[in-house]
């Protein structure tokens, strides 16, 4: 059925074409399957495009720490949380696999430094990014990484 806007009528093909273009000029990665709450996707297109676009939407954020080490599980990598470039290039593998543009941003190698030294901006976020409560500095952790962000896991 016909779909009048502003005098002009358009075929629902085209309205449904303009929203997705509208859409994804603005979110480079397509929608992930919604999960019930409390519940991450088991599989790897789908643990890859949630953590696309948590990073997308969120930058790299100790928040969304759960969605990293879930896609580390399902990939057999260490579940560290550290998105790194060993769990970037898979996340990057997987898209592409599924015909899925990767989406640009930086990946960083999340190398151990001492204490929160690391979170530089170079190394990993900075830590204005990923702790943007100061969690960590209030409660005296250094969740610093173990080295390599996501390196495959030990057998």
């Amino acid at each position: 059925m016909p779909v009048p806007i502003v005098g002009v009528v358009f075929g629902a093909a085209a309205v449904g074409g303009l929203v997705w273009e509208f859409f994804f000029k603005k979110h480079p990665v397509p929608p992930a399957p919604p999960a019930p709450p409390g519940v991450l996707p088991s599989d790897p297109k789908g643990a890859a495009l949630l953590m696309a676009q948590s990073i997308a939407k969120n930058g790299y954020t100790l928040g969304d720490q759960p969605i990293y080490k879930n896609f580390q599980g399902i990939m057999a990598l260490n579940k560290d949380g550290f998105p790194g470039t060993h769990t970037m290039g898979a996340m990057k593998t997987v898209l592409e696999n599924n015909k899925i543009k990767m989406i640009p941003v930086v990946v960083f190698p999340w190398l151990n430094k001492p204490g929160l030294t690391g979170y530089d901006g170079v190394n990993a976020p900075l830590l204005s990014q990923w702790d943007p409560h100061g969690i960590l500095q209030s409660a005296g952790h250094t969740n610093v990484p173990t080295g390599g962000g996501g390196m495959p896991a030990a057998s």
